[in-house]
């Protein structure tokens, strides 16, 4: 899993990366990669967080099945807004020229 979630995180940077350079300099769209940013750091650190804690030992039963869906959900989180980022900054920018 923290394959995938590195991969994840790695595509992400790579988009944001590209997208950035192309985005005008406007408070609107600072707000939008700054709401993309903290999606995929959430995301990323939810990954990271959920295989720290179970590498620990721990009194509970149930708590490998939290870390595992911890870590489920944050990689379908991460992954989609890999899959969808750049749907998103299309209705984003068609959104902000009136077309």
């Amino acid at each position: 899993m923290a394959g995938i979630g590195a991969s994840f995180f790695l595509a992400y940077v790579i988009e944001a990366t590209w997208l950035a350079s192309r985005f005008e300099k406007n408070k609107r769209t600072e707000y939008f990669l700054g709401g993309l940013t903290g999606l995929a750091t959430l995301g990323f650190l939810g990954v990271a967080l959920a295989l720290w804690l179970s590498a620990k030992p721990t009194p509970f039963h149930h708590t490998e099945d939290l870390y595992f869906w911890l870590s489920s959900l944050s990689l379908g989180a991460l992954g989609l807004l890999v899959a969808f980022q750049p749907v998103i900054t299309h209705v984003w920018l068609q959104d902000g020229s009136g077309n």
